[in-house]
């Protein structure tokens, strides 16, 4: 009779980690029961899970799953300037490839909170990170195209292959306060997908830079900033005033946290 060494399996998750410089063990954590318990909602996603601790939870978070199965293949379909003749099922299949055999280091992302089936969190992997990659692309384009009405640009001033009109039609982008709703959700603390995942699902869509490695490819980054607006509102003072302060009171709360911050470094420092 072999010896039972399920106690170890804590121990390989947090190793696993340590064999990817781009992984970073707990590095996606459950928000504290203490912090939590005055209001559970708050910190649950409503329309939109990633990962596998909010998968299926509600039923309207059931209902998305076939949504992100219509993103995923739109993203598999997208082309880069490089010569790729792949299908989109030949790149599906090539997706798995790169991210087999990270479950170890995937879980540890997850603080090794995660009791499933290796296959199966791999295909939440590949299916939730595929999703989030195109919706970030799309909102790069949604942003883009509020900073240049925001600014009063004209858009024939803009190069055609800088135009994606992929967001237009899409249910999500049909009001400011869905898009808000999904920004909210993705942002949420328990509602990530590891970098290292989004990285390598990139490079087999778009493999343009085989010559660089893994951790200086920061084009996962760069969609990231365009899908908030970073690249396109170039002052922090447009930033602040169209998502921060819109109204008084939002104002009113903004000055309220500078004025905390500055005593909390104030009375930290003695």
């Amino acid at each position: 009779m072999r010896p039972d060494f399920s106690w170890m399996i804590p121990v390989e998750v947090m190793r696993g980690a340590l064999d990817h410089e781009e992984v970073h063990s707990c590095s996606i954590s459950r928000v504290p029961s203490m912090l939590r318990s005055p209001n559970e909602d708050a910190y649950k996603p409503k329309l939109v899970s990633l990962g596998p601790w909010h998968k299926g939870a509600t039923r309207q978070l059931l209902l998305f799953e076939e949504a992100k199965h219509r993103y995923m293949r739109e993203f598999l379909e997208r082309r880069g300037s490089g010569v790729d003749t792949r299908t989109s099922e030949l790149r599906l299949r090539d997706c798995p490839v790169e991210v087999i055999g990270m479950d170890k280091a995937i879980t540890a992302c997850y603080s090794g909170d995660t009791e499933m089936d290796p296959h199966e969190l791999l295909r939440i992997m590949i299916v939730d990170g595929c999703f989030l990659l195109e919706l970030l692309i799309r909102l790069g384009y949604y942003m883009k195209k509020k900073n240049e009405e925001m600014n009063n640009n004209n858009k024939d001033d803009q190069e055609e292959d800088d135009d994606d009109d992929s967001y237009l039609g899409d249910p999500l982008f049909e009001t400011e306060e869905k898009v808000f709703s999904v920004l909210n959700d993705i942002t949420m603390l328990e509602n990530q997908i590891p970098l290292i995942v989004l990285k390598k699902l990139y490079n087999n869509v778009f493999p343009d830079n085989e010559s660089v490695e893994i951790k200086d490819d920061h084009r996962v980054a760069n969609i990231v900033f365009n899908a908030f607006g970073y690249n396109y509102v170039w002052n922090w003072y447009n930033i602040l005033i169209r998502d921060h302060i819109p109204t008084v009171w939002k104002f009113i709360g903004v000055v309220a946290a500078i004025v905390l911050l500055v005593l909390t470094i104030i009375f930290s420092s003695f």
